[in-house]
């Protein structure tokens, strides 16, 4: 909830050396293969590592450039997204800047960091703009990749549930493409049938 009036950035960032444990040496190497016969990690420098357990967690790439026009006006035009402390301070300005329009929240064909952020902030934005008594002059809509509303059955059913009291509407197999920022359009793909649909944006 980074900048939804909830957790600002003083709260949530600092330095990685204070996330790791007691006990534990934190070892700042770039890994470059694995030996799992011998059990041991080599790394870019040329060092050896040894374990007893290996957890692999390799993270992830942040990957805008995957839809076209979107490095170039994101953090302006309305164009928000909450990866990086940043791009969370905008997402805010944008939503608090409002006074009514079309929001569009995407989940894209990509694997992704969380997959319940995008409608975390969409419900979010629907409570902010509820509070602001501008609800009815907003649209919101969730397009997702996926098939269906959530991955996990138990949780889509609740979810289906959610978006239609908030009234938010839910667009499946639907994958963000293309960003034209300066003129406030979406391009979305159809992942079934290929058929790509504009859509214009207050915020996206």
């Amino acid at each position: 909830a980074l900048r939804s009036k909830q957790w600002y950035q003083r709260r949530v960032r600092g330095p990685e050396s204070e996330c790791v444990p007691q006990g534990a040496a934190w070892i700042q190497e770039t890994v470059s293969g694995f030996e799992p016969h011998s059990n041991s990690v080599t790394t870019a420098d040329g060092n050896k590592f040894t374990y007893d357990y290996l957890v692999v967690a390799l993270g992830l790439d942040l990957k805008f450039d995957l839809v076209k026009g979107l490095p170039e006006t994101l953090g302006s035009n309305g164009v928000c997204s909450n990866y990086g402390a940043g791009n969370a301070d905008y997402t805010w300005k944008t939503l608090s800047g409002l006074t009514g329009g079309k929001l569009l929240f995407t989940f894209p064909n990509t694997p992704i960091k969380c997959a319940g952020a995008p409608q975390k902030i969409m419900y979010l934005a629907e409570a902010h703009l509820r509070k602001e008594g501008i609800r009815s002059d907003c649209s919101l809509t969730y397009h997702t990749a996926l098939p269906t509303i959530f991955g996990v059955p138990k949780y889509a059913a609740t979810l289906n549930r959610l978006a239609y009291i908030k009234d938010c509407g839910v667009v499946t197999r639907s994958n963000l493409v293309e960003v034209d920022g300066p003129a406030k359009q979406a391009v979305f793909e159809d992942l079934d049938t290929g058929k790509r649909t504009t859509e214009n944006i207050d915020m996206l």
